[in-house]
């Protein structure tokens, strides 16, 4: 049976601090036959989730990196048609992306365009719900909680609250959650096109 339920939510004060970063300095490579062109970017590492998207943004590569398959993994990017591609690197915290062109079998990587988009990180304290994330880019950052209203053991999830936070580098936000609602939530949060999902108990 379905249960309509209300939340109280708390908003705390974003603090916003001026980053500095330091500029670095890139130049388009072209990546000859014989250099490795993941072990160029230097910032793969074993265990890494590495995606390979076309101009349309669907996957055509999608593969977990390892010390061995360097040379596996750069034979498979010429294996692509000619055309426009980002290779996106997955880590814990954070997305490398790098957009790179193939013509003719030759890779060229435009490091001058290459970005990183911080994932943003979730914790629970004292029925507190903390929501931060870094944007290098200053792009929004959109919240939607969600409760279980499912008495008989499913899921069922009924919104409980919805806004959209950011257009700063530093985004920061805590919702105070009902102690007198505990049970299962679902947490969404989008940025820059992309979607995570994060599931949890009170």
């Amino acid at each position: 049976m379905k249960k309509v339920f209300k939340t109280g939510v708390l908003l705390v004060a974003l603090l916003t601090t001026t980053l500095n970063f330091a500029a670095e300095v890139a130049s388009t490579t072209e990546i000859k036959h014989e250099i490795k062109p993941l072990a160029l970017l230097k910032k793969i590492e074993k265990g890494d989730q590495v995606i390979v998207k076309n101009r349309f943004g669907s996957t055509v590569l999608n593969w977990i990196a390892s010390n061995t398959l360097y040379y596996e993994e750069s034979m498979n990017l010429r294996s692509l048609n000619d055309g426009q591609y980002s290779l996106e690197v997955v880590k814990d915290t954070m997305i490398n992306i790098t957009p790179f062109t193939i013509t003719e079998g030759k890779v060229v990587f435009d490091l001058d365009k290459e970005y990183t988009l911080f994932k943003p990180m979730v914790r629970i304290k004292d029925n507190l719900l903390f929501v931060s994330q870094l944007s290098l880019q200053e792009k929004p950052l959109e919240i939607q909680l969600y409760f279980d209203t499912d008495d008989d053991g499913g899921w069922y999830y009924e919104l409980l609250h919805a806004e959209t936070v950011g257009s700063t580098k530093v985004i920061g936000k805590v919702l105070a959650l009902d102690a007198k609602l505990p049970g299962k939530y679902k947490l969404i949060l989008s940025t820059e096109g992309r979607t995570f999902t994060e599931k949890f108990k009170l």
